[in-house]
């Protein structure tokens, strides 16, 4: 008997496993929660929502996190040196951890809980300033969504944005 799709509606963890599953199952190793995407076509995902930049734990590094959304297949953050742009691609993430970098980013991943971190080490910016202006977007096969808001990140030691 075929398999029948159902839609996911909330989050979903998958976990390494050896068992047969439908065409439509993703299963991941090592064990992450992500939120699954609906089995409606032609929509693309609801717009990112809740993100936050901040200084970084090391020198010269600003973190970027977001909470995940539904219906994303992938992720990218985007900076800037001016709250008005103009922004260039920082990296891409997919809820399974697949990652593109941009040039200075240190880490990008994410983590067990939906959660997603982007850390990026700056130097000095030619107009002297050590802050950085970041948005994401939320993209599956149907298109990217509207940016989320921008937010302003400054390393340790700097002045906050």
């Amino acid at each position: 008997m075929p398999a029948v799709p159902t839609t996911a509606t909330g989050p979903t963890t998958a976990t390494a496993s050896t068992s047969t599953t439908p065409a439509s199952t993703t299963v991941l190793s090592p064990p992450t929660t992500l939120l699954a995407a609906p089995t409606t076509a032609g929509s693309p995902p609801v717009a990112v929502a809740e993100v936050r930049a901040g200084p970084g734990g090391g020198s010269g590094e600003i973190t970027v996190t977001w909470r995940g959304v539904l219906g994303a297949a992938s992720y990218r953050v985007e900076r800037a040196t001016a709250p008005d742009g103009p922004f260039t691609s920082g990296g891409t993430i997919t809820p399974d951890g697949r990652v593109t970098r941009g040039d200075g980013v240190v880490n990008l991943f994410a983590a067990g809980d939906g959660t997603f971190t982007y850390v990026e080490v700056i130097a000095t910016l030619s107009n002297g300033g050590v802050q950085r202006w970041y948005r994401v977007a939320a993209t599956n096969a149907a298109g990217s969504t509207g940016l989320s808001r921008v937010v302003c990140g400054a390393p340790p030691g700097a002045p906050a944005c």
